[in-house]
């Protein structure tokens, strides 16, 4: 498909773009004490270097209170001239960009006590429950739209070409508007006009300041609760909105405590989720104003889909969010017809700040693209070597096809010896149980660029010492993976028991009808669904109890009430994955009709089933197969074996420690930045 719609010339206000591709905002934590530096600067170049027509930033905090960990910052002048150099920065490239500011309101973690328009608690169907935050006065509401109104001062004068208004997910814009989270009796609160008049007064405030040649932009959605704005009032809300002065609408909706089953809480799709998830409220509000719309929902990952959303006129520009974080060159790419070099998003969830805050990691990074917020940082910049050498590489998975990849783009002349008849490694695996899918396209993007790079292939070749010292490398970099870890209980041999790696692989031997599972992180989840999705009855065992889980859990994988309350045992499955996805696959599991069985010892493996300790008493779990997923070991032989017979070694990926995939490309990309 040719994509004209989405890279013609659009207009926001009187701004003018050179396409119809919105970048859009997110917390991506590289900020210190919320000025924009050169981190977050070089972060947004590259994507105005891709050629997207509009980013908007992530969060900038009106309030000096409430300045999210990492994040910009704009409730003083002091951070205009580090706003300044940001803007210059994706000036120069062509791009436009809009500064998104923001108040939390009662979605809050940190000191001080949470404000909002009522003393209504937060109750996150996925991030847990919140302090009862402070009820403000009206004089503090007129007060925070001032705030408000001088932060989008402040992104004028930073050079800014507009700004968003967060007013959707949940935060303090969309407290007010919604009648789940506002209560109050006053000029704020009651009727729908009551309820967009915090809105509105921001946004007259910031026209009377800035002109209008400054566009603004305001993010609004369904709330997905009871009670709550249905597309009904969303509809009427967008049309008072656009009576006040905005130039555009961001359609996206959703808050914490969303009961719809896409979301369960989150704001955010997950792999597995359709694209265009979200198109419903776009096209609403597109039915009742003038003013462009701007529709987003995966729909970075189905351009095709962008286009007939555009040629259709449900929206008039796309946002895409995460896509652009895989391939800031997406744009450009798909410009010029080069689709298969497009690095697509696998909508992992592990950029999501959320997950990075309960990691301690404050910072973004992603699973695709290990470059993602380290632009600025000189290790990790693709140069030339000081002397051209030849690399082995042992292992065709994800950690050592980005080695070469890498390697290759440096100049060295690279060799891949990979024990298997493909590339791919786990990843194959790993785009087996439903949901899954979009994995595949890592893949073959990921040989593609092998492909392409001239990268030598030796595939069903393992590295031989014949092979080091006929060819003598100079460097060999082993990603070599791990072997599944087998536990050392009475019946493990038996002809009824296989590893998650053989059903999946398909190299089991027959599954029959009842299946036990030992293992209840993502793995066992995982086939759990697999297996159960072919009719199989499945029983998840894991020995940990929930107290257990809930103590060694991070925040990201410790089940919150309301999950208890929904899901019960399944809540406490796959915590070792990122939330949004855990939502799915727990939910999934749900449907299917999986049992889970908590704080159970696995003593012995029979023809029967297994026999498990539970309580203080043994019993039997009838099953026909019995299926390992308790982990997996470092396949790291090879390692010794080559320490003195080759110049340079190296060992990345799973052969390291067994984790995931973010840490296998992030590992080969920079040791292959290193060689």
């Amino acid at each position: 498909m040719k994509f004209e719609k989405l890279f013609e010339h659009g207009r926001i206000g009187r701004l003018e773009l050179r396409n119809r591709i919105v970048m859009a905002p997110m917390a991506v934590g590289l900020c210190k004490e919320g000025f924009a530096g050169e981190a977050i600067k070089k972060y947004f170049e590259e994507r105005a270097k891709g050629g997207a027509g509009l980013l908007v930033t992530g969060l900038a905090a009106v309030d000096e209170s409430y300045v999210l960990p990492g994040n910009l910052a704009i409730y003083s002048d002091e951070f205009i001239p580090g706003l300044y150099e940001l803007v210059n920065a994706v000036h120069v490239h062509g791009a436009k960009i809009f500064i998104m500011i923001w108040h939390p309101g009662r979605q809050w973690d940190y000191k001080p006590q949470p404000v909002a328009p009522s003393s209504i608690a937060c109750r996150s169907f996925m991030y847990g429950d919140r302090e009862v935050p402070r009820e403000l006065t009206t004089h503090e509401v007129e007060e925070l739209v001032e705030k408000f109104v001088e932060g989008g001062r402040r992104a004028f004068e930073a050079g800014a070409d507009g700004v968003t208004l967060h007013a959707t997910h949940g935060y303090l814009i969309h407290q007010f508007l919604s009648p789940f989270t506002n209560a109050r009796s006053d000029k704020y609160g009651g009727s729908l006009e009551n309820r967009t008049r915090f809105a509105t007064e921001i946004i007259e405030g910031i026209r009377k300041k800035c002109g209008s040649d400054f566009a603004i932009d305001i993010r609004i959605g369904q709330d997905y609760t009871i009670p709550g704005n249905t597309l009904t009032e969303v509809k009427k809300i967008a049309k008072i909105i656009e009576a006040s002065g905005a130039d555009c609408i961001s359609a996206s909706g959703g808050m914490h405590e969303a009961s719809r089953d896409k979301l369960y809480g989150g704001t955010t799709s997950a792999m597995g989720v359709p694209p265009g998830w979200e198109l419903e409220d776009a096209e609403a509000i597109k039915s009742v104003v003038k003013i462009p719309v701007l529709a987003v929902g995966g729909l970075g990952i189905d351009l095709e889909l962008a286009e007939r959303v555009l040629r259709e006129g449900k929206a008039d520009f796309i946002q895409m969010g995460r896509s652009l974080i895989a391939d800031p060159y997406l744009p450009s790419k798909a410009m010029l017809g080069k689709i298969d070099e497009i690095r697509w998003c696998i909508r992992c969830g592990e950029c999501h700040p959320h997950d990075r805050d309960n990691l301690r990691r404050p910072e973004l990074r992603c699973t695709v693209n290990p470059f993602a917020g380290r632009e600025a940082d000189p290790e990790w910049r693709i140069l030339p070597p000081a002397k051209p050498k030849r690399v082995f590489i042992v292992g065709g998975g994800p950690a050592g096809m980005q080695a070469a990849i890498v390697s290759a783009l440096r100049g060295h002349d690279v060799t891949i010896y990979e024990k298997k008849n493909r590339l791919g490694g786990q990843l194959i695996l790993a785009a087996k149980p439903p949901g899954k899918k979009e994995i595949e396209r890592l893949q073959e993007y990921l040989s593609h660029q092998i492909k392409i790079l001239g990268v030598k292939v030796k595939l069903n070749t393992e590295l031989t010492d014949e092979i080091i010292e006929a060819e003598k490398p100079d460097v060999v970099i082993l990603a070599t993976g791990s072997t599944p870890m087998i536990p050392r209980i009475p019946g493990v041999e038996r002809e009824n028991v296989v590893t998650a790696r053989e059903v999946l692989d398909d190299k089991a031997r027959e599954v029959g009808k009842r299946v036990v599972i030992c293992g209840g992180e993502v793995v066992g989840a995982e086939v759990a669904a697999y297996l159960a999705k072919e009719g199989r009855q499945v029983t998840i065992i894991r020995r940990a109890s929930p107290e257990e889980i809930t103590m060694r859990s991070r925040g990201r994988g410790r089940p919150t009430r309301l999950q208890k309350e929904l899901f019960g045992d399944l809540a406490y499955v796959a915590t070792d994955s990122p939330r949004r996805y855990r939502m799915l696959v727990i939910k999934m599991l749900g449907e299917q009709g999986v049992r889970v069985i908590l704080g159970a010892e696995l003593k012995e493996i029979t023809d029967k089933g297994i026999i498990i300790k539970s309580a203080g008493e043994e019993r039997l779990v009838e099953a026909d197969t019995v299926v390992l997923a308790v982990g997996s070991v470092p396949n790291d032989e090879l390692y010794l074996k080559l320490y003195n017979k080759v110049p340079e070694v190296y060992i990345v990926g799973d052969c390291v420690e067994p984790r995931g995939i973010m840490e296998a490309i992030s590992e080969g990309c920079y040791v292959a930045l290193k060689i």
